[in-house]
């Protein structure tokens, strides 16, 4: 059964979105609606999908039975609980909030309305994060020594975004709340609930991180982070778990690999597994639908949140 949906925020990740429900059969979206009432029309003409006059117009539309939310962050709070309060489950782009009352307030109408209120972290159905799960959990990866995870970008905001001012502002955008906030949600799944034990950061004249280091704590493993913008190299990330027996490695976003302490090889995922947002649509599907699914929730959105803005608070 096809759930018809409506997206809101039409910038890059709203786009994306858009795409990918092109690529799949399991939604059909009905309406989009962004502040810019020209991006609305111009992508409505473009995609041949209706344009929604106003966002009240979305929550009173019966037909609409969730919401993909990705306006900016500040937003996320206050358009997420009016779609729980018009019995719309939602799914909503990370950080969850930028502010922490009301990060714990949308956890709060998530568990009030009984709906499902899932977070987009891409790393969620990562290939290959199943068989890391296992082995650490099992005890073949051996002991748990540490976690890093290591952050360049030649610039912020960078260059393909086409976002707002709000990207490169410090209330809203950043590189921790970007970028950081997908591997502080990895640690999360892999290790635990990161919590801040110790951080700096330098920060640009507009007030927002120019470079940052922490040392967290996962579930008793420490994970250390640096991190920094500007600098002529090309952008790296990588998030490194170091164990007794194996160690693995994330970088570039989607490559796996594992080391028995002579080399790096690819990690070989299970059988099914694999990566992009048709996937994360599949998830999403489930969720709906009440199964067990592999997304973020509201719950894990928070404690994410909590760790990124207790850093940008130091």
């Amino acid at each position: 059964m096809t759930t018809k949906i409506a997206v809101i925020g039409l910038g890059l990740m709203g786009q994306r979105m858009l795409s990918a429900l092109g690529r799949q059969d399991e939604f059909e979206c009905m309406l989009i609606w962004d502040l810019d009432p020209d991006q609305t029309q111009k992508m409505a003409a473009e995609l041949g999908i209706a344009a929604a006059g106003s966002w009240q117009e979305i929550l009173d539309d019966d037909s609409i039975q969730a919401l993909y939310i990705a306006t900016p962050p500040a937003s996320h709070g206050p358009y997420s609980r009016a779609a729980l309060s018009a019995g719309k489950p939602v799914f909503v782009e990370k950080p969850l909030t930028v502010d922490l009352q009301d990060g714990e307030d949308l956890v709060r109408a998530a568990e009030e309305s009984d709906l499902p209120v899932v977070v987009n972290f891409p790393f969620a159905t990562l290939p290959g994060l199943k068989r890391i799960q296992r082995e650490v959990a099992c005890g073949e990866a051996g002991a748990l020594l540490r976690a890093d995870i290591q952050l360049h970008f030649s610039q912020w905001p960078r260059t393909w975004h086409n976002a707002g001012p709000w990207l490169s502002g410090p209330k809203e955008g950043g590189f921790l709340r970007e970028v950081f906030s997908h591997f502080a949600y990895l640690t999360h799944r892999l290790l635990g609930p990161p919590k801040l034990q110790a951080g700096s950061l330098g920060r640009n004249h507009h007030g927002t991180e120019e470079w940052a280091m922490a040392h967290l704590q996962a579930g008793g493993t420490p994970v250390f982070l640096t991190g920094g913008a500007g600098g002529a190299a090309p952008d790296f990330n990588r998030w490194t778990l170091y164990c007794e027996n194996k160690s693995y490695r994330v970088e570039d976003w989607s490559k796996v690999q594992v080391s028995d302490g002579t080399t790096w090889t690819d990690l070989q995922p299970d059988p099914g597994e694999s990566h992009g947002l048709e996937n994360q649509l599949t998830e999403w599907s489930k969720a709906l639908r009440g199964e067990e699914h592999a997304l973020a929730t509201a719950l894990d959105g928070c404690q994410v949140m909590r760790c990124v803005e207790a850093l940008l608070n130091v």
